[in-house]
């Protein structure tokens, strides 16, 4: 078995614990799981990218083209990183664009970046995830709402629902992540492909 994974989003995301909550949660299923992080100025709102490789591999980098899932935080991020994506790969992007913090610098627009996503890879779940957090308190929840929406897509190999149930419980504010990732788990069964 092989399962490949790129996440993509901004500095401040969460991206680098959403990768961290899904390689706990099948660590503790006994499965073997290689995660590296690419990051430019994260902290200062640059790119990040986390590589996740899962099974029998032997090396953390996820080669061009051959991602069976791009989760993406951030619409531009997950567009950059289309090149990773296998010809059926499936993407989860969060429906939000963070400008850029350098001035004068021109984004492509919303239905651009839709459209490009479209011409890429497998099905695309396109959800509106940081608007969802937002209704729950906090725009830090999205990683945990991502989480739940990946978990109810059942592709992930042995990413089981009881185990990220156990591995959330033990997050700060549990409550509350526990909501926001009950909340995502239900959200593509309402929202679907597009």
């Amino acid at each position: 078995m092989e399962y490949n994974i790129i996440f993509a989003g901004v500095g401040g995301q969460g991206i680098i614990t959403l990768g961290k909550l899904i390689g706990a949660a099948l660590t503790r299923q006994n499965v073997n799981v290689l995660m590296a992080e690419t990051h430019g100025l994260s902290q200062r709102g640059g790119s990040v990218i986390v590589h996740m490789r899962i099974g029998d591999v032997k090396s953390p980098l996820v080669p061009m083209g051959e991602a069976d899932l791009l989760v993406g935080l951030e619409l531009i991020e997950a567009v950059r990183n289309l090149g990773f994506l296998s010809d059926s790969g499936v993407k989860v992007v969060n429906d939000y664009i963070i400008r850029p913090s350098v001035p004068n610098v021109k984004i492509p627009s919303r239905s651009d970046l839709v459209d490009e996503l479209h011409r890429t890879g497998g099905p695309t779940y396109l959800a509106r995830f940081t608007e969802l957090a937002l209704e729950l308190g906090n725009a830090i929840y999205t990683n945990v709402i991502v989480l739940g929406a990946i978990t109810s897509l059942g592709i992930v190999p042995k990413l089981t629902y009881e185990t990220v149930v156990d591995i959330v419980k033990g997050l700060r504010d549990s409550e509350n992540n526990l909501m926001a990732f009950e909340r995502g788990y239900k959200l593509l069964k309402e929202v679907g492909v597009e």
